[in-house]
């Protein structure tokens, strides 16, 4: 069936704990996949006995798709992401903790209205602690993610307490960030919603402290896969560890390698250390297989090399070696700019160089404001280019705010007028646009048709005359200081880092990367 014999070990091997270490480009997910078939058609599992689980809807999406074209049309319910598997578990289970098998997952501007309502009640405001940290340092990392700084026991507290007695709670704590987690928790209790944290949370507090349910679901699955097991979280392992514990099949892919999320609370350790773990999460010795794919099908020699001998640096890990039968390519070029407008220029200047079309080169950058220096660079050689899977650098809400009110004090010109209007809420709506545009006579701009009557009648409620007088300050700096003064100047004027700095941290960095770019 074309398998590679390491690629056909992992899919046999179908008893027992198995750890597959599957380098980039190994065919991992098509182990997997074949896996899944190969225990359908040759075993006679029904697919109902098979969980299978990823972290990403895409991702469990396309295993789907794979499995149903190996072993045809039939029903495979338990291919899911872990909080897709909790999700449903819950809602046939939840109410034996007293909530409602109705209950709502919020997203994050749910959570965000609830905490307004709270923060209503404690007087606060999201200038005090903004939304955006409170969700992260204290609902989460304080109470829910695993971290548990400031409350070890909210499944608890949601089910054995009323909302009535949570707002006592509420009423009683000693600090502000321990009312706003009774207060949010109290607001959960009373409209049954959960957040992304609970689903796997409440999942694992069910199979832990009801052992009824905990048998049943013991029993409900004879074989277990993940994929991407590098990115797991120690309470992800728990929760695949409780559902394995009867069955004592679990057969997990990923590679050390290629952890990125220990941010959001993965271990790499999970899969370094699968067996000390798994013992340690289900309380005996277990015994585990690991097998190796190291067979890469997507690279040349000269990648893998380079790949090779940069990944032996990385220290927790499990050792291997890519290789592949590939023909040989380029060689791999590295420059090491002395700074991002050297660096840009060089990449520029060697897109130009290949003379290749345009359509198969692609440019690979870490953050956002990265891209700044490199569009530059672009625009200057006539290089057209899109930018994937984000925003131009340009074209962010931000920075072209700041832009047009700069484009104001050189030109005056209608269309930054009407941003301005519209992003700085100045009392100036339609009515009084349509009366600035009449002052004109079509012979002015709307921004010297303001300056000329922000004093009259007309315009006496609104914040006209602050924005001239910004605006005329601003020209008069403009003459003597740089534009990167200027942009400074504007930043202070319109509160700019005290607006982003704690709650949209990555918009500050935009306007910091734009200050520069001047």
């Amino acid at each position: 069936n074309g398998l590679n014999k390491e690629q056909q070990e992992a899919v046999t091997t179908t008893e027992g704990y198995v750890r597959v270490i599957a380098g980039a480009g190994s065919g991992k997910t098509r182990a997997l996949t074949t896996r899944f078939a190969y225990l359908v058609d040759e075993l006679d599992i029904s697919p109902n006995r098979i969980l299978s689980v990823t972290f990403t809807n895409k991702a469990a999406n396309e295993m789907k798709s794979r499995i149903s074209g190996m072993v045809g049309d039939v029903a495979t319910p338990y291919i899911m992401t872990f909080h897709g598997f909790c999700n449903r578990f819950l809602h046939s289970e939840i109410e034996a903790i007293d909530i409602s098998s109705n209950f709502k997952i919020m997203d994050t501007d749910d959570q965000t209205d609830i905490l307004k309502v709270v923060y209503n009640e404690l007087g606060l405001t999201n200038k005090d602690f903004p939304y955006k940290r409170a969700l992260t340092e204290i609902i989460g990392a304080g109470c829910k993610n695993g971290q548990r700084t400031l409350l070890s026991n909210y499944e608890e507290l949601l089910e054995k307490y009323s909302s009535y007695e949570l707002n006592q709670l509420m009423q009683l704590a000693p600090t502000k960030e321990l009312k706003m987690i009774y207060g949010y928790l109290r607001e959960q209790k009373r409209d049954a919603c959960l957040d992304y944290e609970d689903l796997l949370n409440f999942a694992l507090y069910i199979l832990k402290t009801r052992k009824d349910i905990r048998d049943i679901w013991e029993g409900v699955f004879d074989y277990i896969q993940v994929d991407e097991f590098q990115d797991v979280s120690l309470r992800e392992v728990e929760l695949v560890g409780i559902l394995s514990n009867k069955c004592g099949n679990l057969f997990v892919v990923g590679d050390p390698d290629q952890t990125i999320y220990s941010f959001r609370g993965s271990d790499v350790n999970c899969i370094v250390q699968f067996e000390a773990i798994m013992n340690k999460v289900q309380g005996k010795e277990n015994t585990v297989k690991t097998v190796m794919l190291n067979q890469n099908y997507r690279s040349t020699p000269e990648i893998l090399d380079v790949s090779n001998a940069l990944i032996k640096h990385n220290q927790n890990r499990v050792d291997k070696e890519l290789m592949t039968y590939s023909p040989s390519g380029a060689k791999v070029s590295h420059y090491h700019a002395r700074n991002i407008y050297q660096e840009a220029t060089w990449v520029a200047n060697r897109i130009l160089t290949l003379k290749r079309p345009y359509s198969d080169i692609a440019i690979l950058y870490r953050s956002n404001t990265s891209s700044r220096a490199i569009e530059e660079k672009l625009i200057e050689n006539s290089i057209p280019y899109e930018v994937l899977s984000g925003i131009s650098f340009y074209s962010r809400k931000e920075v072209k705010d700041v832009l047009a009110l700069l484009s104001i004090v050189a030109f005056g010109d209608n269309l930054s007028f009407m941003r301005m209007v519209k992003t700085l809420s100045l009392g100036i709506g339609p009515k009084k646009i349509e009366i600035l545009k009449e002052l004109t006579g079509g012979k002015t701009t709307l921004y010297q048709a303001l300056r000329v009557n922000a004093d009259t009648k007309s315009f006496k409620s609104t914040k006209a005359k602050w924005l001239v007088d910004l605006i005329e300050e601003l020209k008069v700096y403009s003459e003597t200081e740089t534009i990167s003064m200027l942009m400074g100047r504007v930043y202070t004027a319109l509160n700019l880092e005290e607006m982003y700095k704690n709650s949209e941290i990555e918009r500050w960095e935009n306007l910091q990367e734009l200050k520069r770019s001047a």
